[in-house]
């Protein structure tokens, strides 16, 4: 089974998430494999990976799968944002830090 069809078994088409698949296929794969991961999601589930990881997770685990998709595809879906005390805030389309 490939990376696409592991993550969408593990999360959006059964109930509860396999939190584990997703962690060992966002953190084990070159980012290009990623990169194609992220894009080929959409055919499967019919959503971005993105939109499924925010139904899926929450807290930090949200954010860091959040952030290794926004580097993987240059998404502008979630930022990192610095701010002069050197905190990392992550910022949503439509919010404000």
């Amino acid at each position: 089974m490939c990376d696409v069809q592991e993550l969408y078994q593990a999360g959006e088409k059964k109930l509860g998430t396999d939190e584990s698949k997703f962690n060992q296929i966002l953190c084990s794969q070159s980012y290009e494999q990623l990169r194609q991961v992220f894009t080929e999601y959409k055919n499967i589930a019919h959503k971005g990976l993105d939109q499924s990881i925010r139904s899926e997770m929450s807290g930090d685990l949200e954010r860091g799968m959040l952030t290794i998709g926004t580097i993987c595809t240059g998404s502008d879906s979630v930022r990192t944002v610095y701010t002069d005390t050197h905190s990392v805030h992550t910022v949503y389309p439509g919010t404000e830090l």
